[in-house]
């Protein structure tokens, strides 16, 4: 059983204030998800070998060759207008 003098003395750490810090703490960083990680891990693991790395980039330049290609007209002008947004902000700065 844990005392309130305890935790008054220092001895023991409060539970509300440990779980606050610890969210307090993670606030700043985005919550990624395990797939999220696991890309970025593999992603990075692929730039220590230069020859894989580049295999991997030319696969995905296909890969998003292929999906432009198939999008509809309405999704073009969806992409060009986000795109559009992204360098105003950009040229903001």
């Amino acid at each position: 059983m844990i005392r309130t003098s305890d935790r008054l003395a220092g001895t023991l750490p409060d539970p509300i204030q440990s779980e606050s810090s610890v969210t307090s703490e993670s606030a700043n960083e985005p919550k990624l998800s395990a797939g999220v990680k696991r890309n970025q891990r593999y992603r990075q693991h692929l730039k220590e070998d230069p020859l894989q790395y580049t295999a991997y980039r030319e696969k995905e330049t296909q890969h998003l060759k292929l999906y432009k290609a198939n999008l509809t007209h309405e999704q073009k002008d969806f992409e060009r207008e986000k795109t559009r947004i992204r360098v105003a902000e950009w040229r903001k700065r």
